[in-house]
């Protein structure tokens, strides 16, 4: 969808040249994609004051083409489909939350630079979820094929949630290939909610590669105090616990995992 200034709404977006210029480049020497993941937290007070807060730091970054956003409250969705920044600036995959879940889903927004890319793009709930978790899956054509792109929120807290977890990303898995074209490559990123060192196997025994991890190799689960990725982790890759400080010790319960004919780099922004 995309916002219509005349008629002061979003729409449903329909490609044309008139409005879509832009042509498909080689995935070879395809600009890189610059991508962020938030966790909006729909459990927290003042979730529209926050989501503006996020968006407000967004502005501050270089030009995001992708966004993925979970756990998108409803009143803090109508905020951000509100916001002159992004309606003058992305599309979104959806406008709604999915019927399955009233409480939170995910959104993920992606530049109108690249909007003429964008192939197929629908939501997965998550059969094992109790949660209303679920993964947003959006493509991007390329020469040969398209890119992959999933916005994924995998099941919280440990018991039931480890294997559910571990059954979620075998779901991702079965989502890394087309069924009717050609996936050259997937961007798997979002929280998976790595809270156990039972989580760290996951992404490779789907073939996918932790780009936090590819990196430097000694920023590899190591157990410590039974939570969250280690002193290195800690002081490091962290991506939840700091705002606020809780009775957990932070964790690197986000991660961008990536399959395929994808490369990259990924660094920890938004700490506080």
């Amino acid at each position: 969808h995309i916002f219509d200034p005349t008629f002061e709404k979003w729409i449903a977006y329909r490609h044309s040249a008139s409005t879509s210029p832009v042509l498909p480049v080689p995935f070879t020497s395809h600009a890189p994609v610059l991508l962020l993941s938030w966790n909006i937290d729909s459990g927290r007070p003042l979730p529209v004051q926050r989501l503006k807060a996020a968006l407000h730091y967004f502005r501050t970054l270089r030009t995001l083409d992708i966004i993925h956003l979970q756990e998108v409250h409803p009143d803090a969705l109508e905020a951000l489909l509100a916001d002159i920044w992004v309606r003058e600036n992305y599309a979104t995959i959806t406008i709604e939350l999915p019927h399955y879940s009233k409480k939170y889903g995910t959104i993920t927004l992606i530049s109108k630079r690249r909007i003429s890319a964008i192939g197929r793009c629908f939501r997965v709930p998550f059969s094992s979820s109790v949660m209303g978790r679920e993964a947003l899956v959006l493509d991007l054509r390329v020469e040969g094929g398209f890119v992959r792109f999933i916005n994924v929120h995998l099941e919280s807290l440990a018991g039931y949630g480890i294997k559910a977890r571990q059954k979620q990303m075998g779901e991702c898995c079965e989502m890394l290939r087309g069924r009717t074209y050609t996936v050259l490559g997937a961007v798997l990123a979002g929280d998976v909610n790595a809270i156990a060192e039972e989580d760290a196997r996951l992404p490779r025994l789907c073939g996918l590669l932790d780009l936090w991890e590819a990196k430097d190799h000694s920023r590899v689960w190591h157990s410590q105090n039974g939570a969250g990725g280690g002193e290195d982790g800690r002081r490091n890759g962290n991506t939840w616990g700091y705002q606020p400080e809780g009775g957990s010790p932070p964790g690197r319960l986000d991660k961008v995992l990536v399959a395929g004919q994808v490369s990259g780099e990924v660094k920890v922004v938004g700490k506080g």
